[in-house]
């Protein structure tokens, strides 16, 4: 796709079928190529001898290392064929310290790359895949080797490494976390609060080292560089000063694009310096249209692997919606060079020009983006326009140079003075967040819409393209890609009617978070766990329900207090409002207690809900205090349980019989040999159980007589382990079961 763009934006001269069929083989041999490097087989959970060197920047979170190896040989029995492989690997309870460049032989446990697997959110296979991590694992020993290679990419390694180090050792500055991703492109220390900001204000893409990162950088460059040498006439004896700018700015946008981590988005804005660069070195004129063509065309083909990566196409897309509005408002542009005027005249009315050109360019990127962004991010920031039109010019003309400035004094040797460059950058950041806090939250709350919106804002386009601005060719396309995309998001969407629900099970490894839906309503049953920063509520839960077009919850359920179900929820609750809450542990998770409000029904849309009295006298487990919710539709019900026991089960028994009898049952505690008793799936008789659990988990769950239980009693069990996310309809037909591997996983998955 984004080489046959390449061919349309050459221009009807370039036949677009060698160049499809091109990007379909290179395409598809690549990634081939990288699937077939994976660690599977033999290799997946088994532990290896290795010896390797430690790449790109390690990551130091509480008691463990997260860090990329590139292996150089490994055991001759069962790991012949890993040298060569970058794997992922996590060193917990290490007091090493890991540099880029160091060598260690280390013993490790490698399994093939796995991330959660659901409908929405973030892929982390396809991540890892497209940055050629061929497995992830953990360090079980290990020790520093005393050879270590030297290179560039490992001293550009370690001088991003100590910059990041000597930043957060800072105590004068505040935005260190900011400071650290503007400078060396590590957006790891970012919290969440500061990525929400960053996402509702439409500043996200200022503290990612981008193509506007780059250009500045760039352009700085090219002015010092160019204007220094006007001021030494000896200097143009040996350089025209032009020259020596395009120079100065290729290099500094290479070295910027180098200290960055050379992302796709500073790749892109790299090449298309280089050609431009070369293009005035050459005095050879070419329109903006082929110089895009041609950087997309190169970025395509030499990171086949990227293209499917949403800043591949937000970054491509952003600079021809810049380059349309720029060039159409040049061509617009009157002036009347002989009108008298004095100078400050002249400089007001450029300001203003300059001000109201910014405010439209502003106004143009919002409506462009709209499409992607709600594909992507499912939301559209409002105070974008006006966030990024005092943004851009503070951190182009301040902030910018000032990290430049302070790469270079770091890179003198003069770490001393790195804070005193940075401290006026540092205020300013401080003040824009403000103004950024104050936009987005007070004035223009970010618009949350469904992605089907952003396929009718596309055929709009297209619509406006055709009939109003005669692009008839563009404004079919754009009509054709929207129908294309609504189709594809309405396909097999089922709509609810009274009586009917969907229930969901989200993969989130060893935890449980469950969603159930009627017509109007949405109720979230645990939200998975947390491990530090990392929580599966912001990665697994809000992307799911976003997705699905939920904007809010009208009830929230922590079944008990357990780090695998509760340790999402705060998460969840800072980014999506929720109604009522209730909690089988209410001192440690605040919200009414679901035991207390047991057999009191509440119905939604014909769809009956009760919490069951499952609270034995003596507690002596905390998984008891679970909440126990039955629902029961016109066409099905269900019934789930938390991670209660065996006396918890006996108490439901004993108090409802007969009456616990459901179609659909979640299995209590993922499998565990203490739940799941004979007694209580004879009462229950589930047709379909559902099972929430990590892969190759620690526990070991599900029990193998708990899995024979199950089987005896003929119920169908859905594994998140096997299946990825499980969704279960009822409907006046009967069950609608969709998987994940089933109905949305992708090539990359199928290993």
């Amino acid at each position: 796709m984004a080489i046959t763009g390449a061919g349309i934006c050459f221009g009807p001269g370039l036949r677009l079928l060698p160049m499809f069929v091109f990007g379909l083989v290179w395409g598809n041999s690549v990634y081939h190529h990288a699937l077939d490097q994976r660690i599977t087989g033999r290799n997946d959970g088994a532990t290896h001898e290795i010896l390797g060197t430690v790449i790109r920047i390690p990551h130091q979170g509480g008691q463990r290392i997260r860090f990329d190896f590139l292996i150089l040989e490994a055991d001759r029995e069962t790991g012949a064929n890993l040298a060569g492989r970058t794997v992922r690997l996590r060193w917990y309870e290490s007091p090493n310290v890991l540099t880029p460049g160091d060598q260690w032989r280390l013993k490790v446990k490698l399994r093939s790359p796995r991330g959660y697997r659901n409908q929405h959110g973030f892929d982390y296979e396809r991540f890892l895949l497209e940055n050629g991590i061929r497995a992830t694992g953990y360090v079980r020993e290990g020790y520093k080797s005393s050879d270590s290679p030297r290179g560039l990419f490992t001293a550009v390694d370690r001088f991003r490494l100590g910059f990041k180090n000597h930043l957060s050792n800072s105590e004068i500055l505040v935005n260190k976390q900011m400071l650290t991703a503007l400078a060396v492109g590590e957006r790891s220390g970012l919290d969440r609060a500061q990525r929400r900001l960053l996402r509702e204000s439409g500043l996200s893409h200022l503290v990612a080292i981008s193509g506007l990162h780059i250009g500045l950088a760039a352009l700085f460059a090219f002015s010092v560089a160019a204007g220094g040498c006007r001021l030494f006439a000896r200097c143009c004896s040996f350089i025209p000063a032009r020259h020596a700018g395009v120079v100065a700015g290729i290099a500094t946008a290479l070295v910027y694009s180098l200290v960055a981590g050379l992302p796709i988005s500073t790749v892109r804005a790299l090449i298309m310096v280089l050609i431009a660069g070369v293009l005035l070195l050459v005095s050879i004129r070419s329109s903006l249209d082929a110089l895009l063509a041609a950087s997309m065309f190169l970025v395509a083909g030499a990171f086949p692997l990227r293209v499917a990566s949403p800043g591949f196409w937000l970054s491509f897309s952003a600079v021809w919606l810049i380059y349309r509005f720029v060039s159409r408002n040049r061509s617009g542009r009157i002036e009347d060079l002989d009108a008298p005027t004095d100078n400050t005249r002249k400089f007001v009315s450029a300001a203003i020009s300059y001000a109201l050109t910014i405010g439209k360019l502003q106004l143009v990127l919002l409506v462009g983006m709209t499409p992607l962004l709600l594909f992507i991010f499912g939301e559209v920031p409002l105070a974008s326009p006006l966030a990024n039109f005092i943004a851009v010019p503070v951190f182009g003309v301040l902030v910018v140079p000032s990290v430049l400035i302070a790469l270079g004094v770091y890179a003198a040797g003069l770490p001393e003075l790195v804070g005193w460059v940075l401290t006026p950058a540092d205020k300013f950041i401080s003040y824009t967040l403000w103004l950024a806090h104050f936009l987005s939250t007070d004035l223009f709350p970010s618009v949350r819409m469904k992605p089907v919106a952003g396929a009718l804002i596309v055929i709009g386009f297209g619509v406006v393209g055709f009939w109003w601005l005669k692009a008839r060719q563009f404004g079919g396309l754009l009509i054709g890609i929207g129908l294309l995309w609504g189709g594809s998001l309405l396909q097999g969407s089922a709509s609810l009617r009274d009586g009917e629900f969907k229930i969901t099970m989200l993969d989130v490894g060893q935890g449980l978070a469950m969603v159930v839906s009627t017509r109007t309503r949405v109720l979230v049953y645990d939200f998975g766990p947390r491990f530090g920063k990392f929580s599966l509520g912001e990665t697994v839960v809000v992307p799911y329900l976003m997705g699905e077009g939920h904007r809010q919850i009208d009830v929230a359920v922590v079944s008990h207090s357990a780090n695998d179900h509760a340790g999402g929820f705060p998460a969840v609750l800072d980014q999506l409002p929720i109604k009522e809450v209730f909690s089988g542990a209410p001192e440690g998770v605040p919200g009414a207690n679901c035991h207390l409000a047991a057999d009191a029904p509440w119905v939604w849309d014909g769809v009956r809900f009760s919490f069951l009295k499952s609270l034995p006298n003596n507690i002596r487990d905390a998984n008891d205090r679970s909440c126990v919710l039955s629902i029961q539709g016109r066409y099905a019900s269900v019934l789930l349980t938390g991670d209660i026991e065996t006396p918890s089960e006996q108490v439901l028994i004993g108090r409802y019989g007969q009456g616990l009898q459901t179609d659909l049952l979640q299995i209590p505690h993922h499998g565990s040999k203490t739940s799941s008793t004979k007694n209580f799936l004879r009462r229950t008789a589930p047709r379909h159980a559902v099972l929430s659990r990590g892969r190759q988990n620690r526990f070991d769950h599900p029990a193998s007589e708990v899995v024979e239980r199950y089987e005896m009693q003929q119920a169908r069990i859905w594994d998140t382990a096997v299946d990825g996310q499980v969704t279960l309809l009822s409907l006046r037909g009967g069950w609608q079961i969709k998987t994940f591997s089933k109905d949305w996983a992708g090539f990359w998955h199928w290993i």
